[in-house]
């Protein structure tokens, strides 16, 4: 089986302690990997300052949707996508929707869904900001969007048939940046996703692609 983990800095492993990355071991996917055990191939694609849509130059690396075409040709044949990105869509376009990036990740997975359609897909939905910091005040409408923006993903995810995780019922984002996880946020979100994917590869025998994803 073979797993693209495709995101932002949150999936680089950015420590927001100080901005170095975190080893192989903290990283979720490195941790999602040794869980996993043999007869699995996880690949690291993540990105400092990635987003879903908010780049609009065509094969920039940090417009995660345009990018993610050319990755996962890269990558092909693959069982699953695992997708991990939109915080930063807030920061870098102020003006952007929820319903926007909701759109955009709707266009997103029927593109993806024609370019390999045997490839399950993930989607996981931004942490909300951690109201933690003094310049919260400054960043209320990306604050008050972040905890809106999963209902919509997963709204959009739940029409196309893939699967969906909200990873706030899990871990939260740091109080010292509001964005990044520390730590033991990355093993717990590692843990967590070994075992729900180990019971999304169980249902490959029934059917592929994204439609027959529940």
């Amino acid at each position: 089986m073979k797993i693209l983990c495709y995101g932002d800095s949150n999936t680089w492993g950015f420590n927001p302690r100080n901005g170095a990355r975190f080893p192989e071991e903290i990283r979720w996917p490195g941790v999602f990997r040794r869980c996993l055990g043999e007869g699995y191939a996880v690949i690291e694609d993540g990105l400092n300052g990635r987003t879903l849509c908010a780049f609009a130059m065509e094969g920039d690396p940090l417009n995660g949707s345009e990018h993610l075409v050319f990755v996962v040709g890269a990558h092909k044949s693959l069982d699953l996508l695992i997708f991990y990105l939109g915080i930063n869509d807030l920061f870098v376009d102020p003006q952007i929707s929820v319903e926007g990036m909701a759109g955009e990740l709707s266009d997103t997975l029927d593109t993806i869904g024609e370019l390999d359609p045997s490839m399950k897909l993930l989607v996981v939905a931004p942490l909300p900001v951690n109201v933690g910091r003094e310049y919260d005040a400054y960043y209320h409408e990306q604050i008050e969007k972040s905890f809106r923006l999963a209902a919509e993903l997963e709204r959009v995810v739940g029409q196309k048939g893939g699967y969906f995780l909200d990873p706030s019922r899990v871990i939260a984002a740091s109080r010292r940046d509001g964005v990044h996880i520390e730590a033991e946020e990355h093993i717990k979100l590692g843990l967590h996703l070994c075992t729900f994917v180990r019971d999304i590869l169980s249902n490959l025998d029934s059917s592929s692609g994204l439609s027959s994803a529940r």
